[in-house]
C-alpha cells in the first residue's frame, strides 16, 4: 500500500514541476515582449498629457490592441489642473471570459509626469507597466478565464505641482465612478513601476486583504516570499480611488526605485530610463498576475 502510494506521488511531481517550468517560461516570454514595448514607449520622448509624444503613444496603444484583436474605448475629458484646463483621455481593452459575469480591472498610467527642468521619459514610471499589461493580453485570451480582464490605462495619474486633493490621480478619479455602471468587479489591481531591478512590492494601506492573502499564497508557491515588504505603506497611487468606492483592490507597485528606502534615488528623475529597469522583474510580475487570475478562476469554479 504505501508503494502505492509512493508511486502516485512520484507521478505527481514531474507535473507540478512542468506546471511550474511552464509557468517561468511563458512569463519569461513575457518579460521580454513587456521590455521591447517599454523601450516603444519610451522612444516618443516625454509624453505629458495633452503633448505630441502622447498622443503618439495613445496611437500606439491602439495599434497594439487591434493587434490582438481587441477594440480600444478612448474617454476624453478636460482635467482641471494647476497649470489649467488640459485634455486627457482614459483607455481600455476588455478581453472577453469564458462566463463574462463580472471581472477583473487592471489600472495603470500611460503619461510621464511633466518637468520643465529634466527629460523623464518614465521607462519604469510607468511605462513598464503600461508595456506589460499589453503582453499579457494574449495569455488573457487563451486562458478563457470565467470572468472578463478588463486593462484600464489611465491619464493624468501625476501631479503637476503637488499630490492632493485637487492635484493628480485626474483620469482614476473619473475611471473608479464610471466602472461602478458595468459589469460587477471582482477586482481591481493596480500596477505601477514595477521594472525595478531591486523588485521589493510594497503593501499599501487600504487594499482588500484577502487579495493580499492570494498574493502571498502566489509568492509562497513561487518561492519568492521575500519579495513582498513586511512594513504598510500609506501610497497613494490610481488605485485610490477605487479604494474609496469600497472597492476590493490589491496594488502592485515598488516604491523602492533603484534604492531601499522609498520612493528610491531614481524616482522622478532623468534616470528613469531602459538601462535602469530589469526584463527578469517584468517577467516575475508577469508570473504574479497569471498565477493571481488562476486562483480567482479556480474560487469561482469551487463556487
Amino acid at each position: 500500500m504505501k508503494k502505492k502510494i509512493f508511486l502516485a506521488l512520484l507521478s505527481i511531481f514531474p507535473l507540478c514541476v512542468s506546471c511550474k517550468n511552464q509557468h517561468q517560461s511563458v512569463s519569461q516570454k513575457i518579460g521580454s515582449s513587456a521590455y521591447e514595448y517599454t523601450k516603444k514607449i519610451i522612444s516618443y520622448g516625454p509624453r505629458p498629457p495633452a503633448s505630441q509624444a502622447h498622443l503618439r503613444v495613445q496611437e500606439w496603444i491602439e495599434e497594439k490592441g487591434k493587434e490582438f484583436g481587441l477594440v480600444i474605448k478612448k474617454y476624453p475629458f478636460e482635467a482641471s489642473t494647476p497649470i489649467g484646463n488640459v485634455a486627457m483621455t482614459n483607455l481600455s481593452f476588455v478581453v472577453p471570459g469564458a462566463k463574462g459575469l463580472d471581472r477583473v480591472m487592471f489600472v495603470a498610467h500611460y503619461e510621464s509626469k511633466t518637468f520643465d527642468s529634466i527629460r523623464f521619459v518614465g521607462a519604469n514610471d510607468a511605462a513598464s507597466s503600461v508595456a506589460l499589461l499589453l503582453a499579457l493580453i494574449p495569455i488573457f485570451q487563451k486562458s478563457a478565464f470565467d470572468f472578463d480582464v478588463e486593462i484600464a490605462l489611465m491619464d493624468g495619474e501625476e501631479a503637476y505641482h503637488k499630490f492632493d486633493e485637487s492635484d493628480g490621480f485626474y483620469g482614476s478619479k473619473r475611471y473608479a465612478k464610471q466602472s461602478l455602471l458595468g459589469k460587477p468587479i471582482r477586482a481591481v489591481i493596480g500596477v505601477d513601476m514595477i521594472g525595478d531591478k531591486d523588485l521589493q512590492l510594497i503593501k499599501a494601506a487600504g487594499i482588500d486583504l484577502s487579495l493580499l492573502d492570494r498574493l502571498r499564497k502566489v509568492l509562497r508557491d513561487m518561492k519568492k516570499e521575500d519579495l513582498l515588504s513586511d512594513r504598510w505603506m500609506g501610497v497613494a497611487d490610481d488605485h485610490s480611488p477605487f479604494v474609496e468606492l469600497n472597492l476590493p483592490v490589491l496594488h502592485l507597485m515598488d516604491f523602492t526605485f533603484g534604492g531601499k528606502v522609498p520612493p528610491g534615488t531614481l524616482w522622478h528623475t532623468e534616470k528613469d530610463t531602459i538601462e535602469n529597469i530589469s526584463q527578469e522583474s517584468l517577467s516575475t510580475v508577469a508570473e504574479v498576475i497569471i498565477r493571481l487570475l488562476e486562483d480567482l478562476d479556480k474560487s469561482t469554479k469551487r463556487e
